[in-house]
């Protein structure tokens, strides 16, 4: 799993702000290794509500505003353990 990453488009995080009162809008690339042995990598937008609390959006092709640019990103390089500490 790879850290998460702001959009290049600064619109889908001030429409969340805007219209659903999100905290902010990010991404994940979340890669999977098959039983074949290849890789999948799935790209998974991330919403930090008013709660304070992370979610998934669960199909943000649903919402076109929201996930302006998403799949047009580069791919990731930071690795989620080397930006962020885990608690344990």
């Amino acid at each position: 799993m790879f850290a998460s990453r702001a959009l290049s488009k600064n619109g889908p995080a001030s429409y969340g702000y805007a219209t659903f009162g999100f905290l902010d809008v990010r991404f994940v690339d979340v890669v999977a290794v098959l039983r074949n042995g290849k890789t999948y990598t799935n790209r998974t937008l991330v919403i930090l509500d008013s709660d304070k609390k992370w979610y998934v959006h669960p199909l943000p092709s649903s919402s076109p505003l929201l996930s302006a640019g998403l799949n047009e990103e580069p791919a990731s390089v930071k690795s989620f353990k080397d930006v962020y500490k885990i608690k344990r």
